[in-house]
């Protein structure tokens, strides 16, 4: 995701513990993984105090949150104030978070509000995924068993965290309840709309528009229809983009709904010069990473090394990683991830 330019939290170390776990198959081998963050502060930080009815260490969380998060805000000597521009430069980061995370078909295992970070980075992957064929309500996780997290839904359930936050703060914001709603749905329900308008900004970029109008938004979807219609590799497609511009391109099917984009997409785009700068060519798809967890059952590392070397350099081609660019084969398809993987 670092590499991807996705602000995470990064891989400090794994190490094995010698130990086993259970987990949805029975005993596997146990191991460490250590991250490190700006924080670990999350949503759920903070509900843990308000179930608790702590109004007091909320006070004291919000402004350690806002010294090492949002400086911009010490200055805010009304707590009222700063709680509801702390709603919204969350709102602001998380909505460049989902935005950037989507454009690369990346679906967030647990996207609960304990796994939502104050500072606006990924934060708790669970059981995620990227997508190989696109589908606008894909679901990989094990524990999402009615699509709540799925692709497109990541959006209005950004939405539904940052309002489990503001919740949190009302005794702040004001103690009269009914103004305290009223603020955040006129200072902060009123800024959601940027979620949709930067998920579809971006989608614009991946296909060469630079300069993103909301009409835009017409043909980003059409793209993006035609892809689940014809169970398209996400990442491939967005890859052959220059070569279906120059019409050279031999991986995308020639139906109506693609001539009927490509008309108006050539009409739109200036130049597709930027895309494989912005579209990668690599990602860690999910039978490469089980052939990888594989491997590690059995003690083998290498391909684990090789893989990293790989996500590492997501943009520039290199033949001696033709591979992994590759979508999986119909026995490699991975269908479900768990908390183990």
């Amino acid at each position: 995701m670092h590499s991807l330019g996705v602000p995470t939290t990064r891989a400090l170390c794994a190490v094995t513990s010698g130990e086993t776990v259970f987990r949805q198959d029975g005993p596997e081998p146990g191991g460490v993984f250590t991250r490190v963050a700006e924080s670990h502060l999350r949503v759920g930080t903070y509900q843990y105090f308000a179930f608790k009815n702590d109004i007091e260490s909320i006070k004291v969380l919000l402004d350690y949150t806002v010294k090492r998060h949002y400086p911009e805000l010490n200055d805010f000597t009304d707590r009222s104030a700063k709680a509801i521009e702390l709603l919204k430069k969350l709102t602001n980061k998380q909505s460049d978070l989902i935005a950037n995370w989507s454009a690369l078909g990346f679906i967030h295992g647990v996207m609960n509000t304990d796994n939502f970070s104050m500072a606006g980075i990924t934060i708790d992957y669970g059981p995620c995924a990227f997508m190989d064929e696109f589908k606008f309500e894909k679901v990989f996780s094990s524990i999402d068993q009615n699509g709540r997290y799925s692709f497109f839904n990541q959006v209005p359930i950004a939405k539904w965290n940052i309002l489990r936050l503001a919740e949190c703060l009302i005794p702040i914001i004001d103690k009269d309840q009914e103004k305290a709603i009223s603020k955040i749905e006129n200072e902060v329900v009123s800024s959601f709309d940027q979620f949709d308008h930067k998920r579809m900004k971006v989608f614009a970029k991946k296909i060469g528009i630079e300069e993103y109008k909301s009409s835009d938004n017409r043909l980003v979807m059409k793209f993006l229809t035609y892809l689940e219609k014809e169970s398209i590799d996400m990442t491939i497609a967005f890859r052959e983009l220059p070569k279906l511009y120059k019409e050279v391109s031999t991986l995308l099917p020639e139906t109506d709904d693609l001539k009927d984009f490509k008309e108006e997409w050539k009409e739109r785009v200036e130049s597709i010069e930027k895309l494989n700068n912005i579209n990668p060519i690599y990602i860690p798809r999910n039978h490469q990473i089980q052939k990888v967890i594989n491997d590690a059952y059995e003690g083998n590392f290498s391909s684990f090394h090789q893989m990293l070397k790989v996500v590492t350099s997501p943009y520039k081609e290199n033949e001696e990683f033709a591979n992994y660019a590759l979508g999986p084969k119909p026995h490699e398809r991975v269908y479900q991830t768990f908390c183990g993987t």
